[in-house]
């Protein structure tokens, strides 16, 4: 009828994140997202969360103020601006190789069009880069300069939200094949990478305290 993901940020296990609350869609409107959430956060408090957070979208009234209703208070608003890839990975099945290479060549021309204005906005002196999982001390920094002092007093960062355990690592060359483009079918294959679409959602970001 529905289901909910429920997790720990990272290493610490104060903080938890509920994710996609998703009532089967036979069944929405009979309450079945509010029993989820109650159910994740009862989970949450049985192994001694301290907190509950969520990100909702600005755009989804319904579920924001469901969450409301639950007693989550709205500490932070997100806008992300988001480059997108071209493509990460791309699966052609029973192609001849004159037909490989055409539906390579569409995607290059593709991905330099679209990547015009993104290489524009960047000086000679920047570069777009993946961060490596063991970079997490750059990116906890980051996100002490970024949060703001009323979210961060909702919900302080700490180091081992960011730190990365030894199974991450272990997967880390694994998270790295996939992200790299391929076309199945010829003898050559796109790794390079180039960013184009530009997605911007805004997120409303909530959390409730058990303790």
């Amino acid at each position: 009828m529905g289901s909910v993901v429920v997790q720990p940020q990272g290493l610490e296990r104060r903080k938890w994140y509920i994710n996609v609350v998703a009532p089967h869609p036979d069944y929405r409107r009979k309450g079945i997202a509010r029993r989820l959430m109650e159910a994740a956060i009862e989970h949450i408090r049985q192994r001694g969360g301290e907190l509950a957070l969520l990100n909702v979208r600005a755009d989804n009234v319904p579920a924001y103020l469901l969450y409301r209703r639950l007693g989550f208070i709205e500490f932070d608003s997100v806008t992300q601006l988001r480059l997108k890839a071209m493509p990460l990975f791309v699966e052609v099945e029973h192609r001849s190789p004159n037909q490989v290479s055409g539906v390579q060549e569409t995607f290059k021309k593709i991905a330099e069009t679209q990547s015009v204005a993104a290489e524009a906005a960047l000086t000679s002196n920047y570069t777009i880069r993946r961060m490596g999982l063991g970079e997490w001390q750059a990116r906890y920094e980051l996100a002490k300069e970024a949060i703001s002092p009323e979210a961060q007093a909702f919900n302080p960062p700490s180091e081992r939200e960011f730190r990365i355990s030894l199974w991450m690592r272990a997967l880390s060359p694994f998270f790295s094949l996939l992200q790299r483009v391929r076309v199945i079918g010829g003898q050559s294959s796109m790794k390079e990478e180039r960013y184009g679409f530009v997605e911007i959602s805004t997120f409303h970001q909530m959390g409730l305290k058990l303790k």
